[in-house]
């Protein structure tokens, strides 16, 4: 293993010039790559399977590409993670020599973070697709050069229906420029952390659309935190966690040439001890997310108020009668002007 990660090397393109510049892998930065452009220039053709497009990343300030709408979800996590602070799209190439043979490959996003690894390199790529040997051969080597240059390696697939669902919906109140500073200072100096959007938009005060697009931007940049169906600074710890891990048991298991290394279980344990740890606080959090009821009776929501169901089924009928007069009168205006003679069932047919 340490000779696949001296031998591997990594080429990216500067954003300065466009010029390509190949050095190896352990002796890449993360600033360095920060200032990359897309290695790959994706193009749009009729009838492609995949869509690609540019997202406006509220963490670069900027335009980041993806090929597929998996990775625009991946995407939309890197941008929520107040960890994350640059965000590179196909960063670089890498190319090792397994076995004889020279591989390339291209990760999909290189996330430079302020956690420990300092980078996160994250591959792409449908759950089913994850068997395949040939994706699972040059996802397995990757791994290992990434975390030998002691970053993290992340492989990214299908996110939680419900919390995808919400932080698309938060995106929408991501771009700073578009919210009044004055009232942001006011939301935070209003205490509402813990209240429901409602209770929050009371307490602060304002006209209901601003304090609500405040409140939601506020909820995007986590200074003030709402739930997103999950917990995500529970997944986060996990993430971090299982990070430092990864690190101690590569140092562990790569000793340097000439010596040799026994790993206990007692070792494992010790490794894992943090993982086990923040994973148990996430499954609890996660089951008392369950507990609470994703519908509630209209008479807890707004006591008082009922549903109007004779209303409602005079409504539907009425609508009914006016379509079915407008079928027979434009019925009757065929057969008068046309002659047709047969413009009674076949007219309502074809209206």
């Amino acid at each position: 293993m340490p000779n696949l990660i001296a031998q591997t090397s990594r080429s990216y393109r500067r954003a300065s010039d466009d010029q390509e510049k190949t050095l190896k892998l352990r002796d890449a930065t993360s600033g360095d790559l920060a200032e990359a452009v897309p290695w790959r220039r994706f193009r749009w053709a009729r009838g492609q399977k995949h869509y690609s497009g540019t997202y406006w990343s509220a963490t670069e300030a900027g335009h980041v590409i993806y090929e597929s709408r998996l990775e625009l979800s991946r995407l939309l996590y890197a941008d929520f993670d107040p960890c994350v602070n640059r965000i590179v799209a196909q960063p670089f190439l890498l190319t090792p020599k397994i076995n004889g043979q020279v591989r390339r490959h291209i990760p999909d996003f290189l996330l430079i973070t302020d956690t420990d690894t300092g980078a996160v390199v994250v591959d792409v790529k449908p759950q089913h697709r994850l068997a395949d040997p040939k994706v699972s051969s040059t996802f397995a080597w990757t791994r290992t050069v990434v975390n030998g240059r002691g970053w993290r390696y992340e492989v990214a697939s299908e996110p939680p229906v419900i919390e995808l669902a919400n932080i698309r919906f938060l995106a929408g109140y991501r771009r700073p420029h578009l919210v009044d500073h004055a009232l942001v200072r006011h939301v935070q100096a209003a205490g509402i952390d813990g209240a429901t959007l409602a209770e929050a938009m009371k307490q602060v005060g304002e006209p209901a659309p601003q304090a609500r697009a405040t409140i939601l931007h506020l909820m995007w940049t986590q200074e003030s935190l709402g739930s997103s169906g999950g917990d995500g600074s529970g997944r986060r710890a996990v993430q971090h966690a299982e990070t430092v891990a990864d690190r101690e048991l590569l140092e562990i298991s790569s000793p340097p040439p000439g010596t040799k290394t026994l790993l206990t279980n007692e070792m494992l344990n010790t490794i894992n001890a943090d993982v086990h740890t923040t994973q148990s606080t996430l499954n609890a959090a996660l089951a008392a997310h369950k507990e609470i009821p994703a519908r509630l009776p209209l008479a807890e929501v707004h006591p008082g108020q009922q549903v109007l169901d004779t209303e409602t089924k005079l409504i539907h009928h009425a609508i009914r009668i006016a379509a079915y007069n407008t079928a027979q009168t434009l019925a009757r205006a065929i057969l008068t002007h046309t002659g047709y003679t047969r413009a009674g069932p076949r007219s309502r047919c074809r209206l």
